[in-house]
């Protein structure tokens, strides 16, 4: 009977030890559980970041490309009455006539009402 008890201890001791090493690795495993849930939720706001990021970029280059247009509109239309004003002011030109001075090599701007083209009286 001597024999069996000392069987058994030792079966009840190595039990306790692979216990042991049990309640290690299970204390590992739930640490790793914790930490793998800590990357869930960063990954989680990562991505919620990331994508309310790239929706506020994807408004603000519709809203800018909506500007570039009203811009390009504005200008095509201050181009047109450029253009007008141009060819309003090459008319008032053709209208007048000039006479030389001989002794000084300028000339007189007559007979249009409207002055010298360039603005000096």
């Amino acid at each position: 009977m001597g024999d069996s008890a000392d069987k058994h201890m030792s079966e009840i001791e190595s039990l306790e030890g692979r216990m042991g090493e049990h309640d290690k690795l299970h204390g590992l495993f739930e640490n790793m559980q914790d930490s793998h849930s800590g990357v869930q939720e960063r990954l989680s706001f990562l991505e919620q970041t990331v994508g309310d990021s790239a929706a506020k970029h994807a408004k603000e280059l519709e809203a800018l490309e909506h500007a570039h247009e009203d811009h390009e509109d504005m200008s095509a239309k201050e181009l047109r009455s450029l253009e007008s004003g141009m060819a309003a002011h090459a008319s008032v030109r053709e209208g007048c006539t000039t006479q030389g001075d001989g002794a000084t090599g300028g000339h007189v701007w007559k007979a249009c009402g409207h002055g010298r083209p360039d603005g000096i009286p």
